[in-house]
């Protein structure tokens, strides 16, 4: 039996909780955006696309299901030709040999296993990179700042990503996880280069829609150099034995989205493990963005240079002030949700 005194103190607790979360509520930082403006993107304002193959000689951008196991999708006319040769003609300008993340000590390193040439490019760096980045990130329903700088990679003949995930197995303190992948292809690829999942399983309708087309990755329509694994691998609750065929071929100005973890970014997608296969003839080129589960890459510094570029694709009209810096850094600083695991 609760007596009045008991109760009345109860009461008194509750109210000087509340106040409390108030106070703390009303310490925090608040949006300093322009509301016209506030989570919104700064050169692309919408993304379109369809379901369904609107036919041959569209520009339409749609999407087609590859796997459900990882989940992967083709974007097509996701970039246009000018776009692609931007790019292309940007990194250039710094390629070096590409590396790989020692999963002991988190630093790079020169390796057998990876043997392209690669970039990294700011997300603001030019309109036509802004551009893909924003048109990401509305892709995938991710802030912006979520994705990682865009990587421009291209592949030499014989040049291959050996069977790899993208996820970090090294996370430096207060790091988030990788949760999706976009590979842009930037090149026509005579031969070869395809992007396969080992442990992966395509979808039935777009292995027949590319059979009838004769553009099946399965034997005897054409060669690969895939090396997928050779040991059978738990996927859930079956056993799933490595193959070369589980290949996507790289098609200029479309793009492959996969899932690197699952949907509720909580969990490893161990079916996600992919190989860049070695390129036969001709010469691959991509980029890639990587979408993190929270914000990448943020600083007052960063914020500022960003603010200077956005400035310039946005009209005269519009001025960002310090507003980009204020709000972009307190409100991706501070609200963060993180996962429990990955």
């Amino acid at each position: 039996m609760v007596t009045r005194e008991e109760a009345r103190q109860r009461v008194k607790r509750l109210l000087w909780l509340g106040l409390g979360l108030y106070a703390v509520y009303w310490l925090l930082p608040k949006e300093t955006y322009p509301a016209e403006l506030r989570n919104a993107n700064f050169v692309v304002p919408e993304v379109t696309y369809s379901l369904e193959d609107p036919g041959e000689g569209s520009n339409e951008t749609w999407i087609e299901v590859v796997s459900w196991s990882p989940r992967a999708f083709v974007v097509h006319n996701w970039i246009t030709d000018e776009e692609a040769s931007h790019i292309v003609e940007e990194g250039t300008k710094t390629l070096e040999r590409s590396q790989v993340v020692d999963r002991k000590t988190g630093e790079f390193k020169d390796s057998k296993v990876r043997t392209s040439s690669g970039t990294f490019l700011p997300r603001y760096g030019t309109r036509e990179l802004a551009n893909l980045q924003e048109r990401s990130a509305l892709l995938l329903g991710y802030p912006v700042f979520n994705g990682e700088p865009t990587q421009v990679l291209r592949y030499s003949p014989r040049e291959q990503y050996r069977p790899h995930y993208d996820w970090l197995s090294y996370l430096e303190p207060g790091e988030t996880q990788r949760a999706v992948t976009i590979l842009s292809y930037l090149s026509e690829v005579e031969e070869g280069g395809e992007t396969n999942f080992p442990y992966g399983k395509l979808h039935r309708d777009f292995t027949e829609a590319h059979r009838a087309e004769g553009r099946a990755t399965a034997p005897p329509f054409r060669e690969t150099k895939c090396v997928a694994q050779s040991a059978p691998m738990s996927v859930g609750k079956t056993m799933r034995r490595p193959s070369k065929w589980n290949s996507v071929r790289p098609k200029k100005n479309s793009a492959l989205v996969f899932w690197d973890l699952d949907p509720a970014c909580v969990y490893k997608e161990v079916a996600a493990l992919h190989e860049g296969c070695p390129v036969i003839s001709g010469e691959k080129w991509s980029t890639t963005i990587w979408s993190r589960t929270q914000p990448i890459y943020v600083t007052r510094e960063s914020m500022q240079n960003y603010q200077q570029k956005m400035q310039e694709f946005l009209p005269e009209s519009v001025s960002l002030g310090d507003h980009v810096v204020n709000w972009g850094f307190t409100r991706l600083k501070w609200f963060q949700w993180r996962p429990k695991r990955y």
